[in-house]
């Protein structure tokens, strides 16, 4: 429910949105991030992983009348999708393009065709450095912008690395998130100072899927249920229940996405990775069940993935530690592993995350799919018609790592057609991979520049709207 406050917040977002675009983001001192470690998960799914169809009945409407917050995790008054800080003042950038209207540019329809909030971002994209915008394509864990593992709390020298590698977001895992208080003001330091000094929001994510895979319900300290493994849910009620119960806790907290829900089909049941993290065996069912966990999550403002693209559900193999495959073809894929994804862009999904898998009855070869521009463009993009932000599965794990250097992998999956790659193993190197792909020709900027204009409409719309 929009209430006063949440007007007011709306409109001084808009107001200082319109300093915002007026500055040009200075060049920024390179620096080496490369210390990433890969470690170890017995939650089901490895730290290093990045993390890692229609209902087929009606969901029921939302009823907060009866949804005491019994957790203790702080109200950071999130729930309708705007952020506030401890003033009460909405988190908005303050340096914005003249042009823009000081009204919420998501309400405006250009004579062009392009939305305000679209004529918004495409003055930013002009105004940032080929290198900026790369860095807008990568999701980082904390330990690359603070160096030591864990980190719990940001401090000054964290800020100013931040600001010097304007990353696009930082995923979460269980060893940063000791507490609500704690991770909450780690959260909202993150992001008042990425839209003050950067002036766009951070993706802030984490893997909350629920069951073998979470980062907070496992912590008693954060007082919320674990709802337990998608394999048991009965119906698309009671996922949509688990979408707005995840949503609430993880917006309360300052997060902004959550790479969930697990929209693979299993059809491999000896499956290790996957196994009851997923709906079921039936494509219909997996759709609409995960669906509807998405339409929970977008309630309280929170944005959605499925994941794995093409389906890791038919492959029994780990992709943390190595090569998993499937021979399927691609009539096979489409006829079952791949309906959730074909129904993604219909369903509202904002994110797909391609996996690392391979398809060489498809491919011919061993190419991961996350790597693969026929797999990423011409099927996922093309063939379905997904409009959404396409993010790899983590860079840093074994399937990828075993053959691909970070530089390697970085441009593989931007030529492929990813908008955003996880977790890279070297920072710089991966973007320096990238950028001189670009400079020598080998990716036009039209690419980067399409990925980074998909990002920022998904950023500013989570300013203004909530997601």
């Amino acid at each position: 429910m929009i209430n006063k406050t949440h007007i007011i917040a709306i409109g001084v977002m808009a107001a200082v949105l319109v300093i915002v675009m007026m500055i040009t983001l200075p060049g920024r001192e390179e620096k080496n991030f490369s210390n990433v470690e890969s470690r170890e998960d017995t939650s089901g799914e490895g730290y290093n992983s990045g993390k890692n169809g229609s209902q087929d009945e009606e969901i029921a409407g939302k009823d907060d009348s009866s949804d005491p917050d019994q957790s203790g995790i702080p109200d950071t008054d999130q729930t309708d999708g705007i952020h506030e800080n401890d003033d009460g003042n909405a988190a908005c950038p303050d340096n914005a393009d003249a042009s823009t209207e000081a009204d919420d540019p998501s309400d405006n329809e250009e004579d062009n065709g392009m939305t305000e909030l679209e004529k918004t971002a495409a003055a930013r994209l002009e105004k940032m450095t080929l290198r900026e915008k790369i860095y807008q394509m990568c999701i980082i864990t904390p330990e690359q912008v603070g160096g030591e593992w864990p980190v719990t709390a940001v401090s000054d020298n964290d800020l100013e690395k931040l600001s010097e590698c304007p990353v696009g977001g930082i995923i979460f895992f269980e060893a940063n998130l000791t507490g609500p208080e704690q991770t909450a003001e780690m959260l909202s330091t993150l992001q008042e100072y990425s839209v003050k000094n950067i002036g766009l929001p951070l993706f802030l994510c984490v893997d909350e899927e629920g069951g073998r895979v979470v980062r907070i319900a496992k912590n008693p300290a954060f007082g919320v249920e674990n709802p337990g493994p998608m394999k048991k849910v009965e119906s698309a009620n009671e996922a949509l229940e688990i979408g707005r119960t995840i949503g609430k806790y993880l917006s309360k907290l300052g997060f902004n996405v959550d790479f969930a829900p697990d929209a693979d089909v299993l059809t491999a049941p000896g499956s290790v990775i996957i196994g009851d993290r997923s709906f079921g065996d039936d494509p219909e069912k997996v759709t609409g069940f995960a669906s509807a966990v998405s339409d929970g999550l977008h309630e309280y403002g929170i944005l959605s993935c499925f994941k794995h693209f093409p389906g890791h559900g038919a492959v029994e193999a780990d992709t943390h530690k190595g090569l998993a495959y499937t021979d399927k073809s691609l009539e096979e894929l489409m006829e079952c592993e791949i309906i959730p994804f074909a129904k993604a862009e219909e369903k509202n999904i904002d994110m797909i995350m391609a996996a690392h898998i391979s398809v060489p009855g498809i491919l011919g070869d061993n190419t991961p799919c996350s790597l693969s521009e026929y797999m990423l463009t011409t099927v996922l993009k093309e063939k379905l018609g997904y409009k959404g932000l396409i993010i790899t599965d983590a860079l840093n794990m074994g399937a990828v790592t075993d053959v691909y250097s970070p530089g390697g992998s970085a441009k593989a999956a931007v030529q492929a057609g990813a908008d955003i790659i996880l977790m890279p193993p070297d920072l710089e190197e991966a973007v320096s991979a990238v950028e001189e792909a670009v400079i020598n020709g080998e990716i036009s900027e039209e690419l980067i520049n399409a990925a980074v204009m998909k990002i920022m409409i998904k950023k500013y719309t989570i300013l203004f709207t909530g997601g």
